[in-house]
């Protein structure tokens, strides 16, 4: 795990196989690119974490942190010999450590597996790296038939199991905390300065494709028309911390009445959210 969505989607497989302790010895190792964000989730759904590469640096670039994780997680595997190695996804700490798996000659078991855009860059990085993690892997679990279709068509070696996607696990159990608990719930209303008695949209947005050609500059100017045309609704935008994200959403949103604009929120928050607003508007495949 190495970013906050990779920690939300395998928080509940790592439960569901140390509840079965006598079949399953885990380790849980973090690459820890996105340290903030990934410190909330790992709080909030209680993973024990055994081991943490810490490969976070400023202004690191993608080959980088493609450089730092794989010589670390070989050192591990070597060191652990597990029988599999599972990654997540479609992001850098996931295809590192898949390609350390495979260097090893250790299975590679993919969870999310089978997404695909078509195009190789959208989304940017992550189209190639799940394409290449579908390379390497020997055990697929697949969200839907559809993905499973599609890495069928492709040929890939292993078994394809058709299992539903963790993130819906995350996303109920956590509503089911939320609602169970007044305290908790309370507690995140006082917490939450993005709350609004008023009906509102919640947004996030934050695909690095869009960084460069413009369309991040697009997104918030039609957010801004929105919020302009809809005066009746609040927009709450949960801001991504990276510097150009900020950058381009403070310059072109902050100031409007109707737009209230949100450092990230932990893992709780977001979901009350998504619970109450209106519309969610956004480029996250987790969300």
């Amino acid at each position: 795990m190495g970013t906050r969505p990779e920690v939300v989607k395998l928080a509940p497989l790592v439960a569901a196989l140390r509840a079965h302790a006598a079949g399953f010895e885990v380790r849980v190792c973090l690459t820890s690119q996105h340290r903030e964000m990934l410190q909330q989730a790992l709080r909030w759904f209680s993973v024990d974490v055994d081991e943490d590469l810490g490969v976070m640096r400023e202004q690191q670039q993608l080959s980088d942190v493609l450089a730092a994780i794989l010589p670390k997680a070989s050192e591990l595997i070597a060191q652990y010999r597990p029988d599999a190695v599972v990654v997540q996804g479609d992001t850098g700490s996931a295809f590192a450590c898949a390609l350390a798996g495979f260097h090893d000659n250790i299975p590679v078991a993919h969870v999310e597996a089978g997404l695909r855009s078509g195009a190789r860059d959208a989304p940017w990085p992550e189209e190639m790296y799940r394409r290449l993690i579908s390379r390497i892997a020997l055990h697929h679990f697949a969200p839907t038939q559809k993905n499973a279709d599609l890495l069928r068509a492709e040929q890939v070696d292993g078994q394809i199991h058709v299992v539903g996607n963790t993130v819906i696990d995350a996303v109920l159990d956590m509503r089911s905390r939320i609602r169970a608990d007044d305290a908790l719930l309370n507690k995140i209303k006082t917490e939450l300065n993005t709350h609004t008695d008023r009906p509102f949209m919640l947004v996030t947005s934050h695909r690095r494709e869009s960084h460069d050609s413009g369309g991040l500059d697009n997104i918030c100017r039609a957010l801004a028309a929105l919020a302009q045309q809809f005066t009746q609704y609040d927009l709450v935008y949960a801001v991504h911390l990276n510097p150009r994200v900020r950058e381009t959403a403070h310059r072109l949103l902050s100031g409007r009445d109707n737009i209230v604009l949100s450092p990230p929120l932990d893992y709780a928050h977001f979901v009350y959210l998504m619970s109450e607003c209106r519309l969610i508007l956004t480029d996250s495949g987790g969300v």
